[in-house]
């Protein structure tokens, strides 16, 4: 009952990934809370390589999801998500999938102000 509880108070939510191997977990777990809540999603550091497309092909392969289709329900449902600004002006390499918008600290700590959960992955 208690947790019923804290889970009807929160009203949004933020994710910071930093290790790429966790995104399809968090992806999901999104997933199932937009319906009820404002769900925001920050890659950086290792996170934000699976965001590349090339990554995430290997992503998909390695863990037998596809990948590409959880970041598009995502957008669907609404989840805002976000690259380190710094993780792609660092890597050439990284090429972003579409929807996803670059961003800094202050972004990240702006959301998170005004989240009442924050869950780091």
């Amino acid at each position: 009952m208690e947790s019923e509880v804290l889970t009807l108070k929160i009203k949004k939510v933020v994710y910071f990934v930093a290790r790429s191997e966790n995104v399809p977990h968090v992806l999901q777990e999104a997933l199932f809370r937009s319906p009820t809540q404002n769900v925001t999603i920050f890659f950086d550091l290792e996170g934000a390589r699976a965001l590349d497309e090339h990554y995430a092909r290997l992503i998909s392969q390695e863990k037998k999801i596809n990948l590409f289709q959880l970041l598009q329900q995502a957008r669907d449902a609404g989840i805002e998500m976000f690259v380190c600004q710094m993780n792609v002006m660092e890597s050439c390499q990284i090429h972003c999938l579409d929807g996803i918008a670059s961003a800094g600290v202050v972004t990240f700590l702006e959301y998170s102000y005004e989240a009442d959960a924050i869950f780091s992955y």
